[in-house]
């Protein structure tokens, strides 16, 4: 019986779909532990399988990140279409609106290499530190100094810190080699 299952089953191949692949992997975890612990392949299926959506998942995360960066630099600061940053910079430097307009325009610009840095991947342990210290001094600066002026107030550095996590999550966590 091991023989006639050792030759219906063949090796998936790279080319093959994911779908496929599952379900050729559903039918191998069906047969009962003997058979399947002589079968090589389905933990390395289940490694590449995880090693994929991992990859996709990384990614789809890092534009995510790049783009909230991108926006922020951009659009709120930048082009001045959210004015409430202006003022928040403002009251935390405690200067005049012209000089708080030069910051403004000084740290979305700033905002903006941040995005270039996290699609270019250079140093990006590094990148994922300095983000996280980034948002974290800015928004406990933002709570102790303007909370009136954050969209959400207080509730702004609970967002912040989700953004954090994830930002930690999609470097140390899903960017983790593997212990091969």
């Amino acid at each position: 019986m091991k023989k006639k299952i050792r030759q219906r089953i063949k090796m998936p191949s790279t080319k093959m779909g994911l779908a496929k692949v599952l379900l050729l992997y559903l039918i191998c975890a069906c047969c009962s532990k003997t058979i399947t612990h002589q079968i090589p392949w389905p933990t390395s299926l289940l490694y590449t399988l995880q090693k994929m959506i991992i990859s996709q998942t990384n990614k789809i995360l890092n534009i995510f990140i790049a783009l909230v960066w991108l926006v922020n630099g951009l659009f709120c600061k930048v082009l001045n279409l959210v004015p409430r940053h202006q003022e928040i910079i403002g009251k935390i430097l405690q200067i005049d609106k012209p000089t708080a307009t030069i910051f403004t325009i000084l740290i979305g610009l700033s905002e903006i290499l941040m995005a270039i840095w996290i699609i270019t991947r250079i140093m990006h342990r590094f990148n994922a530190m300095a983000q996280i210290a980034i948002i974290a001094t800015m928004n406990i600066l933002e709570f102790i100094f303007v909370p009136e002026l954050l969209l959400w107030g207080k509730l702004n550095s609970f967002i912040a810190f989700l953004f954090i996590v994830l930002i930690y999550f999609n470097e140390f966590i899903f960017n983790r080699k593997p212990n091969v």
